[in-house]
């Protein structure tokens, strides 16, 4: 090689070492997930119009959607929140990366449990009418009928319209009263009823998981661990878990499926209600016949993987046992490198290995002629027939158990098959029979469209000056949304005046805390004036002339009558009113 060429490749490969992870592309390191679903739950992928029946331990994305039919219930966790939707609910997910949660909430109710929010990170849901920004950990329920409500059990959320905004406190309950002018009813929350009882049993039941103190929180499916296996420690590795009940033949990555989930490509989807963190975090490892999953250091945050595994195969090895071209894959094992089959930037190869593999040497690490510890174990290597996979078939029905002589013939493909999605790669498109969707908008339901400077406007309709709504002190600036297509690193958004969003907020407290305090202070002049009348009333006794020991002037028949000033509480609080009685010359 020339030394121009050669200085190039050096540059380049320089380049694509510091370059930000955004301009490559990366995907985010986190990902939603189906975990409960309770009667007929359907779906429909990003980037098609074609709706199928949902696959539990499906990673949830920018641009799924869900819908649930009458008498169903489902769970997703999403970021740090678990999100538990009510029977027929239309719910998408509008944008997910590090830093910014969107939901959106179309028809139904929504029940939120937000364990953490960092202060870079945005929790939104946006609804026909209105947008909801959940500002602290807590408990929230938002529902959507004819208009938008909410109620806040624990936490502080923010209600806001085109026109203004409220903050809604711990058992309180919002409504908007009219998205035009920018009103709400606040009230106090009402008592929960038998769906929202069932929701905080399963906070309750989250908040007594023990595999909180084993994996971080961050670790997408840590909360079905406890159920289904149990922690103990291997010397060399520490902290591991085991599962409790497998099925005869088990491996890891055998009973499931394979499905193109974008942006990571081909996904597993495991079958088993624990089936999501140990199979997109950590290693395997087996030991005497029994798998155990090796979580890696709790102190990092983990990265999301579509599945950590070896891919074997190629042409001449699949004539061999009469499949025609076959796939096969196990699972990677401790300290081994992951790299992933989708375009990446290194600084993402890095985070994602960093959590399990101290030293990541990209330099040196060839994936075709490393020593792979599982490739060895019996059992561990899973071979299906192409067909099979690209049509996300079940696994376990069609593998085929292969004896270590075959398994070693066989080429290490990579951490990813070559070969490309067909319509059936997405669980349920080719089900044949027709699958529930939601119902079409109401045509005459107010629809809001977001501008470009990121606030929301009615479709055909001037955006009215700002104001304030009526109850509930609501702020003099709301929060602005971002735009359809947010930054992937999202930042706060300062508001019209150029302000941050934290300076907007503390204006926004200062200003309700003065409302409350002149209203308090006006309740409590009233109250005081009525008081001090009430005591001047008892202590003139009873209306008798008293005796003094001489006369004063006697009453007169027809004595003028003057009249008197007197605060009174009326049906819109004390005022003062006219009353008139008998002058009778006293003072």
């Amino acid at each position: 090689m020339n030394r121009p060429r050669s200085l190039c490749l050096a540059i380049a490969i320089f380049a694509a070492s510091i370059l930000p992870a955004a301009l490559w592309g990366d995907p985010p390191s986190r990902v939603g997930r189906l975990n409960l679903i309770e009667g007929s739950v359907s779906f429909r992928p990003a980037g098609t119009e074609e709706w199928a029946p949902a696959t539990l331990n499906y990673p949830l994305g920018t641009g799924d959607q869900l819908w649930t039919e009458a008498g169903t219930r489902a769970e997703a966790h999403i970021g740090q929140a678990a999100v538990r939707l009510a029977p027929e609910t239309d719910f998408s997910v509008l944008f997910l990366d590090d830093l910014t949660v969107r939901l959106q909430l179309s028809q139904g109710s929504l029940h939120i449990r937000l364990r953490s929010l960092q202060p870079d990170e945005r929790f939104e849901v946006d609804t026909p009418d209105a947008s909801v920004f959940l500002l602290q950990p807590g408990s929230y329920r938002i529902d959507v009928q004819e208009t938008t409500d909410m109620l806040v059990r624990s936490g502080e959320a923010e209600l806001a319209v085109e026109a203004s905004s409220v903050r809604v406190l711990p058992n309180q309950y919002a409504m908007v009263a009219d998205a035009a002018s920018g009103s709400f009813q606040l009230r106090v929350a009402p008592a929960a009823d038998q769906w929202e009882q069932w929701c905080l049993a399963r906070d309750r039941r989250e908040d007594r998981y023990a595999s909180s103190r084993h994996v971080p929180h961050t670790v997408v499916g840590y909360e079905d661990l406890d159920e289904h296996g149990s922690w103990l420690v291997l010397p060399e590795y520490g902290e591991v878990w085991r599962p409790h009940v497998v099925r005869a033949g088990w491996a890891p990555y055998r009973f499931g499926r394979w499905a193109w989930v974008q942006p990571w490509g081909w996904t597993w989807i495991d079958e088993a209600p624990w089936g999501f963190a140990p199979f997109h975090y950590g290693r395997w490892t087996c030991r005497s016949g029994t798998w155990f999953w090796i979580p890696g250091a709790i102190g990092l945050r983990p990265v999301y993987a579509p599945a950590l595994v070896v891919f074997l195969g190629g042409a001449g090895w699949g004539v061999s046992f009469s499949l025609g071209e076959g796939v096969g894959w196990f699972p990677l094992g401790p300290r081994e490198i992951y790299i992933p089959p989708y375009r990446v930037s290194r600084g993402y190869i890095r985070n994602i290995n960093t959590t399990y593999v101290k030293n990541v040497d990209l330099d040196r690490h060839d994936v075709r002629k490393e020593r792979y510890v599982n490739r060895s174990v019996a059992g561990a290597v899973t071979v299906v027939s192409r067909q099979d996979f690209e049509r996300a078939q079940p696994v376990s029905r069609s593998a085929v158990r292969l004896g270590q002589a075959d398994i070693d013939k066989a080429p290490v493909k990579g951490m990813g098959p070559s070969l490309a999605p067909q319509r059936e790669s997405t669980p349920g498109l080719d089900a044949g029979r027709p699958v529930p969707r939601p119902p079409e908008p109401m045509p005459n339901r107010r629809v809001f469209t977001p501008r470009s400077d990121g606030r929301r406007s009615e479709t055909g309709r001037q955006v009215e000056p700002q104001r304030q709504g009526t109850i509930g002190a609501p702020s003099e600036a709301p929060y602005r949304k971002q735009s359809a297509s947010p930054p992937s690193r999202a930042l706060p958004a300062p508001d019209r005046e150029g302000r941050t969003k934290a300076a907007a907020e503390e204006q926004r407290r200062a200003a309700v805390e003065v409302q409350r305090r002149a209203a308090v202070e006006q309740q409590g002049q009233a109250a005081a004036e009525e008081q001090r009348r009430a005591e001047q009333q008892r202590s003139r006794g009873p209306m008798v002339q008293p005796d003094t020991g001489r006369r004063g002037k006697q009453p007169q028949k027809n004595a003028p009558v003057r009249k008197k000033r007197k605060l009174i509480l009326g049906p819109n609080g004390w005022e003062w009113v006219w009353i008139e009685e008998e002058d009778t010359g006293g003072n």
